[in-house]
């Protein structure tokens, strides 16, 4: 991890208050103001190499922290919708075969035991399907 400087400057009041307008304008403390503003500056004038702005190192480690928090939430974001995705395709499994059941069960006429029986352990798995997707 690259190591934190300090650097202590001193503003006179119109350079003081040019300075709070840049911070407020941006959101910034004095702190991320001070540093943006001499970035710019070096950056500008070339004294600052483009590759070593834009590294992690140079925002002292912040901005690689920043990415890895990024991909562990896109990560984990990507993991619930696969299992939301199976989820889906599990209830809408269980609701097609409720509709061949229903249907055949008018084509046929099926025996109420054997109506009965099957029709228990379908509306199990519509309800155990509907609740996880709930859930997920």
């Amino acid at each position: 991890m690259a190591k934190d400087n300090q650097v202590l400057v001193r503003l006179n009041d119109p350079q003081f208050e040019a300075f709070k307008e840049f911070a407020e304008d941006r959101d910034y403390n004095h702190t991320e103001a001070s540093r943006e503003i001499i970035k710019s500056r070096l950056a500008g004038e070339g004294y600052l190499q483009r590759e070593h702005y834009d590294s992690p190192i140079a925002d002292g480690g912040e901005l690689l922290d920043e990415v890895q928090e990024a991909k562990k939430e896109i990560q984990s974001q990507s993991n619930q919708i696969k299992e939301q995705k199976a989820v889906q395709t599990q209830l809408s499994l269980v609701l097609a075969l409720a509709i061949l059941w229903l249907g055949a069960h008018i084509v046929f006429n099926i025996e109420s035991v054997v109506s009965i029986g099957t029709g228990i352990i379908l509306m199990a798995g519509l309800v155990y399907s509907y609740y996880r997707y709930l859930w997920v």
